[in-house]
């Protein structure tokens, strides 16, 4: 029985290998698989604002899973219909063998065929052989660009602080063309080692710009690009009469890397890509579209992986609007533009969290120097005006 150190990365999109995880303790406590059957457990993200969880969740629908082998053969693959995951909590999927000869999953495949957006901040495969992995969704938001949210989701890992683990989550949809309808991994490429972890901080094209090990679909695909042959990454490994074998591939650029691949989504469709960069605006306005309308989450966290600038700064932040009280910004997430919060009276390009509006570029108070009736002034000078506010309440210190 094996099991992998997962990735972690920083705010700034640094890996760190966590040495104070050695012996599997920190491991999710998650039923053992048995002979021919893998456990796959899916986390959503969570606001943990539990009065409003019926108004607004990044919570949403299970996606279905498919296990490949080394080779690209379906080991097995489930679909739970009409199973949601709850926010801030997991579910379970079972995933039974094919006759491959109880073989560990190489490459996981999820497919969003439901129409409500889920947010993941967590993925661990349990094999057969009672090893377990962890991908953590901070690797595809904070490392690789993907559409995410701040999220309170807590992984209780040692070492990372007294509230734990709180990855940014990723989002996937059956629905919106702005989101990935399916994704998939290379498992082995997310434990951490010292050579991982110096290679993906020194290159991080060679874990995102590389299909073979993660990418993303806007369409729930037949097959997933695979290594082949398979990578290596031995390096004490031997060949024939015991002669040194050749290097490791894993970390090989000329191995690993797909030039073509410039930014999310890493699609192999590069009709998506195309269509994904004409229609940037839209596809934001998509993301904030019903589910999200007249909606924002408001943190008062002093952790800066819940700063409202940061997180609109990356471009890649999507859902309600998000805003930090603490440092008194407004992220408005369709067109990832930061404002400040109203202060001594002036609401101009400012954010009335009270009156929860978001004022443009004059006060009602300019209307006589502008000519204009007061009512007038005031209902044009507003930007946006949200109807439902969620707190995080969780504590994220």
């Amino acid at each position: 029985m094996a099991f992998g150190i997962p990735i972690i990365v920083t705010l700034i999109g640094n890996i760190i290998l966590n040495r104070l995880i050695p012996d599997g303790s920190w491991l999710p406590k998650v039923p053992p698989a048995t002979v021919d059957m893998h456990r796959v457990r899916i986390w959503a993200g969570s606001t943990d604002d539990l009065p409003n969880k019926n108004l607004l969740s990044i919570a949403g629908n299970l996606p279905g899973v498919v296990l490949y082998d080394d080779f690209g053969q379906i080991i097995g693959e489930d679909y739970y219909d009409g199973w949601n995951v709850p926010e801030g909590n997991f579910r379970d999927i079972e995933v039974h063998g094919k006759d491959r000869n109880n073989a560990r999953a190489a490459y996981i495949r999820l497919d969003a065929w439901k129409g409500d957006a889920i947010c993941i901040a967590g993925i661990s495969i349990t094999y057969p052989d009672g090893g377990q992995s962890v991908l953590y969704g901070d690797t595809m938001t904070k490392l690789c660009g993907w559409p995410f949210y701040p999220s309170l989701t807590d992984f209780p890992l040692p070492g990372v602080g007294p509230t734990g683990y709180k990855p940014w989550c990723f989002w996937m949809d059956g629905n919106n063309k702005a989101f990935p309808k399916s994704v998939h991994f290379h498992i082995p490429d997310f434990h951490a080692n010292n050579v991982t972890v110096n290679a993906y901080n020194n290159n991080r094209d060679l874990l995102c710009k590389s299909q073979g090990r993660m990418g993303t679909m806007p369409s729930v695909p037949n097959s997933i690009p695979i290594f082949n042959p398979p990578l290596t990454y031995d390096p004490n490994a031997t060949g024939l009469n015991g002669a040194p074998a050749d290097p490791p591939t894993y970390v090989n650029p000329q191995v690993v890397l797909d030039e073509y691949i410039t930014s999310w989504p890493q699609s192999v469709t590069r009709s998506y890509d195309d269509r994904k960069r004409r229609r940037s605006r839209r596809a934001s306005a998509d993301a904030g579209r019903d589910e999200f309308q007249g909606k924002f989450v408001v943190s008062n966290s002093e952790d800066p992986g819940f700063s409202a600038k940061y997180a609109c700064e990356t471009g890649n932040l999507y859902g309600p609007h998000f805003v930090n009280s603490f440092e008194r910004k407004f992220c408005k997430t369709d067109d990832h533009t930061v404002w400040d919060f109203c202060e001594n009276n002036s609401t101009s390009d400012r954010f009335d969290i009270d009156a929860q509006i978001l004022w443009g570029t004059f006060s009602s108070g300019d209307a006589d120097s502008l000519g204009i009736a007061s009512t007038q002034a005031a209902t044009s000078n507003q930007v946006l005006t949200l109807d439902t506010r969620i707190d995080m309440n969780s504590k994220t210190e």
